[in-house]
């Protein structure tokens, strides 16, 4: 099998008559000189392709042993299971049952900034199981292969490829260097919400900056479903596995939520200094993103400070109220250069009833100003 390869991966990258013929074809003149170059050069192409072939094998076998993975990551067992709205945002669909273990998914809500997801999961007496620490690796995508987001649970260095082989099986381009550049989600979390008789209410949350695509159906897979404990004498975190199948959801966005519209807001008065770039209001979020140099310094500047003192000073530097005065819970940020981005716990249903309004404090005073639709 590795001579194949060998001779599929040299004849592909080094094909010898060719370059032979092309160096010859630059000596050829019929003089004796020229019949020493022809001899010289003979050589020296002989030479120089044992020495490719030397300098190759190890990416030869590098590219056979990753054929072999992939094709053992195909090879998984996996069923899939269709799901389809019912009564808002829960799904109806069946539990897809594999040793002991029942799992489904129970509920999803979708937006351009934010997508949550709901499993419940069913296991037997006799599967040893933490609730406390049960976790799973998991792709999220839709039927035109954009990648919304995959998270590996494991600290192994074979299940560290997930991410190369979800790629490559959906024919997506994958950037080792980057392996979010061709993902949606700018953040991702995961979480038990309750467990009780052997049964967990698990949920996937996943939010973007840059915004969703439009999808019609989505795809969650889940695999490698297990638990991790602490080995106290040795120091260490040891990793269980309970179930190496692969378990893969179909769900059909709910009309309510692909048909949905955003509200693009700006601000009712100009703020000095501040380019408000986006402002945009959906059935689960506020995401703003504007333009000022000293807010985001201070912010990529927080890591010098106490965790506390840092809180203090973000909390304050751009903050979202009512017309009461309440606060808004922020649950993202980031910045860089002079821009900062930030997620807001506050949706378009909020705004149909209520006012908004954007806090910015700069050179030691706080300036605000209402966001109305554009």
């Amino acid at each position: 099998m590795p001579n194949k390869y060998l001779k599929e991966y040299v004849e592909s990258n080094n094909n010898k008559e060719t370059n032979y013929n092309e160096i010859l074809s630059k000596v050829k003149g019929g003089s004796v000189m020229n019949i020493f170059k022809i001899r010289f050069v003979k050589i020296l192409t002989t030479v120089g392709i044992l020495l490719i072939v030397l300098v190759g094998i190890p990416n030869v076998y590098a590219y056979i042993k990753w054929n072999a993975e992939f094709t053992e990551f195909m090879e998984m067992p996996r069923q899939t299971s269709v799901g389809t709205k019912v009564d808002e945002e829960l799904v109806d669909m069946d539990y897809i049952e594999k040793n002991g273990i029942k799992a489904k998914v129970d509920s999803l809500i979708t937006s351009e900034d934010e997508v949550k997801i709901r499993f419940a999961f069913e296991f037997d007496n006799d599967i040893e199981l933490n609730s406390k620490t049960f976790d799973y690796s998991y792709a999220v995508y839709d039927e035109n292969h954009n990648i919304y987001a995959i998270y590996n649970s494991s600290m192994n260095a074979k299940i560290d490829k997930l991410p190369e082989l979800i790629y490559r099986e959906l024919n997506v381009e994958y950037n080792k260097n980057d392996i979010y550049a061709n993902q949606y989600a700018t953040s991702t979390s995961m979480g038990n919400l309750s467990a009780s008789n052997r049964k967990i209410i698990n949920e996937i949350r996943l939010k973007s900056l840059k915004g969703f695509p439009k999808s019609k159906k989505l795809y969650i897979r889940i695999l490698n479903l297990g638990y991790s404990m602490v080995n106290v004498e040795e120091k260490k975190i040891e990793e269980f596995n309970i179930s190496k199948e692969n378990w893969i959801f179909e769900v059909e966005i709910p009309e309510r939520f692909y048909n949905s519209n955003s509200y693009d807001l700006k601000l009712k008065n100009e703020i000095e200094g501040v380019n408000l770039t986006k402002a945009r209001i959906t059935d689960t979020a506020l995401t703003i993103v504007l333009e000022n140099k000293e807010i985001a310094e201070k912010l990529q500047n927080g890591h010098t400070m106490q965790t506390n003192e840092f809180a203090k000073i973000r909390d304050e530097l751009i903050y979202i109220t009512d017309n009461t005065g309440k606060r808004m819970q922020m649950l993202e940020q980031t910045s860089s250069d002079n821009e900062v981005k930030e997620i807001f716990a506050v949706t378009k249903q909020f705004l149909d009833d209520n006012k908004l309004f954007i806090n910015i404090t700069k050179d030691g005073k706080t300036y605000q100003s209402e966001l109305i639709k554009e």
